[in-house]
């Protein structure tokens, strides 16, 4: 059969649109037993890996120096200081490091501090040359190296020596600052003046038995602002950097430095006067030349030519993380209003010796699901005109963290601190992908569904939040209890896809979901090996189905599995527990379960959570695999499950090699026995994989499809390989297969957009290789199909593709219909 095997429908009658799905029942096939995998082989397919997601939180580009010709930056998470050029917007490499990498400011993925002033001028300031500082080593004193960066590399001006008993503050121009005293208590400023090369050396001359304020206010290459106080009294004092001239500002005041300064282009700014911004003479400070009423901002204010430009801090409020806006009023208004120049922008504002400003932002909120565009972005003023802001260079996004991951049905959804709307509480967004079962699987679509909140990863790292999917475009979160019900999520949805009932229950996590049907077992609270409530859902109908007593879980089909309290067997039912399907015997008392096809996978945990015994039966061959487990010793250090259950094989971490391993026995498990009597091949392997990565966190596995996912070590990439496993051939008989959706218009399942079906429409839908469909040699499928919400009446039509289209339908509606058809394959579905 040719592989692109297809079905078609084409929906008649009718003039609405209406939705479509379809789920694939059987398939006829002639089951034989391919040769064995016993480990990769050097030509085996290669994994996808999916690129790491951008965080929604914008990258923190941390602004140095504002020079004449460009500006001096680093990025988070990165030690390289950069230069980018105003004319061009080109960003080099200036080869110039920081002592360590820029940090992103962020806890439990929030903003963890506020705006901290003007930046500290030591890397310099307003000026193309930048220091660098180098502190002292047994054979030579602490310097400052200073480099021009005109021409984007840094070319050696020359070196200026700290003196003896003197640290290291800043540099202004080509001045370096340095005090005596301790970083707390300054005694004394000095000018050292970098002039050719020699180096002129100047004491600031404050009044004597002062106490000095142990920063500098603010500076630039002309001039900066130091404060004291003395006789009860604050002063600040404007310092010329070449001649060490001090100018008195206006700032006397019993109360401790009651104004802020900032340096503008011939003037400065002063604020803290009952919401009053004035703009003074700089030649003459005790001049005020203009007064602005403005409310208080949280960020910096700044001066640019006849407008006050203002930004605010994000840290400890509820609104977006993303940032602020950057706001504009004109000098001389009384009304306190304000324009927004950026939408959403960074604290920082950096002054240029042109009188232009360095900003951190985006001209506008993006929509939901968009990236912020961050840019670095100069403003300018010209004349009387308002405040303009060019973009200089974008600002890469940062990449998310994942918190979280689960695949079934080829669809993977990822929780992470992706893009969305990032209020105080909430830090990211589901966001799924459609993956094939391709040898090499490839990313076919892709989605950001609904917000995650920060309640659910207070610790907001890698694998903080558990995630189990239904495996036909559906999951849960571990914890997914909302206003006492299950919450349960969609591809394509942003928000809930629904819930179901579950009564004042405390303390239930998601224990298992297959199709239609979740399990829902409530937490041990310190004994994993008592019975405690287990509450079974149908996700379909929204309703509790059954409520009992257990300590292990597992649905498949419709087919329940439960382990009880100091009882070795396994118990298989109906899901409302009234028709029994057989059991079978554990060596202990089981708490953990999975069953996937012929096979159930069980653990036996101790009763702080560590599992202690661990295999798979077959209940055709009625056999058990027997599976290591990680804890070698009686401490609980390990507690949860250790592994997933595929369809014929089964994943499993390896602390001692430090491997994510395979163990197949697609064929039958032929004898009970250990590891070694199966093929077992490697699908990881690293530092990372010696410590406990939790399943269906950092790894997971497709139950109805053939892919196995983890991250990597830090938890932003996602990797995707497919199981290896031959698939079996075809032949005269239907072979039963896990339930998986194959079609859900809705969801952009099986076809691109989630639009209705027009009537008169036609889907084109790929079966062959699909959730356990060989992807070649199979006859013919059976497939349930269901129509929801039509508009009007009409009828549906399945055929093969590549074969003309029979007059017969095999759905007729009036309303909300269901039909099983059986169709050969060969086909496409429409």
């Amino acid at each position: 059969m040719d592989p692109t095997v297809r079905r078609s429908s084409r929906l008649q009658r009718g003039l609405g649109a209406t939705t479509l799905a379809l789920l694939t029942c059987a398939a006829l096939l002639n089951v034989t037993t391919p040769a064995a995998v016993a480990a990769p082989a050097a030509d085996a397919p290669a994994e996808l890996v999916l690129p790491a997601a951008p965080r929604g939180l914008p990258t923190r580009d941390r602004l140095f120096v504002a020079g004449d010709t460009g500006l001096l930056h680093a990025r988070e998470g990165d030690d390289r200081l950069l230069w980018t050029r105003y004319d061009t917007g080109a960003t080099t490499d200036t080869g110039l490091r920081l002592p360590a990498p820029v940090d992103g400011g962020l806890d439990q993925g929030r903003p963890s501090r506020g705006y901290s002033g003007a930046e500290n001028h030591r890397y310099g300031t307003t000026s193309d040359s930048v220091a660098v500082p180098v502190a002292a080593t047994a054979q030579a004193p602490a310097k400052v190296d200073l480099y021009d960066l005109a021409g984007g590399k840094p070319v050696a001006l020359g070196s200026v020596t700290v003196p003896a008993g003197q640290s290291y503050y800043g540099t202004y121009g080509r001045t370096v600052l340095t005090f005596e005293g301790s970083d707390s208590a300054v005694t004394g400023w000095f000018l050292n003046r970098l002039d050719g090369a020699s180096t002129v050396r100047t004491k600031v001359a404050l009044p004597a038995g002062a106490a000095l304020a142990s920063s500098v206010h603010d500076g630039d290459q002309n001039s900066l602002i130091l404060r004291h106080r003395q006789n009860d009294l604050s002063h600040s004092v404007l310092v010329d950097v070449a001649t060490g001239q001090t100018t008195a500002l206006p700032d006397e005041g019993q109360y401790e430095f009651s104004h802020t300064f900032r340096l503008a282009k011939g003037k400065v700014l002063r604020t803290g006067d009952q919401n009053m911004v004035d703009v003074l003479d700089r030649a003459q400070p005790q001049t005020v030349l203009s007064s602005t009423y403005l409310n208080p901002v949280s960020g910096e204010l700044r001066l640019l030519g006849d407008w006050l430009i203002g930004t605010d801090s994000v840290f400890g409020t509820s609104g977006d993380n993303r940032g602020r806006p950057l706001h504009f009023t004109p000098i001389g208004s009384t009304s306190g209003t304000v324009e927004y120049l950026l939408e959403l922008a960074d604290s920082q504002l950096l002054p240029a010796p042109d009188g232009s400003l360095i900003a951190v932002g985006s001209p506008k909120t993006p929509q939901y699901g968009e990236q912020p565009l961050f840019a670095l972005q100069r403003i300018t003023a010209a004349g009387t005109a308002k405040p303009q802001a060019a973009k200089l260079a974008d600002v890469p996004p940062a990449p998310a963290t994942v918190f979280g991951l689960s695949i079934g049905g080829g669809v993977l959804t990822a929780a992470s601190d992706t893009v969305r709307f990032q209020p105080g509480d909430t830090t990211g967004s589901f966001r799924s992908y459609r993956i094939s079962n391709d040898p090499t699987p490839v990313n076919t679509f892709e989605n950001l569904d609904g917000t995650h909140t920060i309640s659910n990863c207070f610790s907001h790292g890698t694998a903080c939040v558990g995630l189990q999917s239904t495996g036909d475009g559906r999951y849960l979160e571990h914890d997914p209890i909302q206003r006492n019900a299950a919450v349960f999520r969609k591809v394509g949805y942003r928000d809930w896809a629904g819930t179901v009932p579950t009564g004042n229950v405390d303390g239930l996590r998601t224990a298992d979901a297959a199709g239609r049907y979740v399990a829902l077992a409530q937490t041990a609270y310190g004994n994993w090996t008592s019975n405690h409530t287990v509450i079974v859902g149908d996700l379909d109908t929204r309703t509790q189905v059954f409520q009992t007593q257990a300590t292990g879980v597992a649905v498949q089909g419709d087919t329940l599995w439960l382990s009880r309290q100091n009882d070795k067997t396994v118990y298989a039912s109906d899901m409302k527990g009234e028709m029994d399907r057989g059991t079978f015997t554990t060596p202990c008392p089981a708490t953990l379960l999975e069953a996937v096809g012929r096979y159930v996978s069980w653990a036996c945990q101790d009763s702080q959570g560590t599992v202690r015994t661990s295999g798979v039966y077959d209940t055709s061959t009625r056999q058990t695999l027997s599976v290591p487990v990680m804890s070698t010793g009686w401490t609980n250090s390990i507690w949860g499950r250790e592994s997933l259950l595929g369809d014929g094989y089964l994943v499993r971490q390896d602390l001692a090699t430090g491997r994510l391993l395979l163990l197949d026995f697609h064929d039958g498990i032929k004898a009970s026995g250990g590891e070694s009597t199966v093929a077992v091949r490697t699908l990881a392997q690293g530092e990372e994989w010696k410590s406990q990565r939790f399943a269906n966190r950092s790894w997971a596995v497709d139950r109805t499809g053939s892919n196995i996912v983890w991250t990597d070590a830090d938890g932003q990439r996602i990797h995707v390989a497919n199981n290896g496993i031959t698939a079996p051939k075809a032949g005269d008989r239907f072979t039963t297969l896990s339930p998986a959706r194959l079609l859900d218009t809705r969801a952009g399942l099986g076809r691109t957009g989630t639009e209705p079906v027009a009537a008169g429409g036609e889907v084109s839908l790929q079966v062959a290789g699909r959730s356990g469909v060989p992807q070649s040699g199979v006859k013919a499928v059976v497939l349930n199909v269901t129509v929801t919400d039509p508009k009007s009446d009409g009828h549906l039509t399945v055929w093969p593709s590549g074969t003309t289209r029979p007059d017969s339908s095999n759905l007729n509606w009036t309303t909300t219909a269901r039909s099983t058809c059986a169709t050969r394959a060969g086909a496409r579905r429409t």
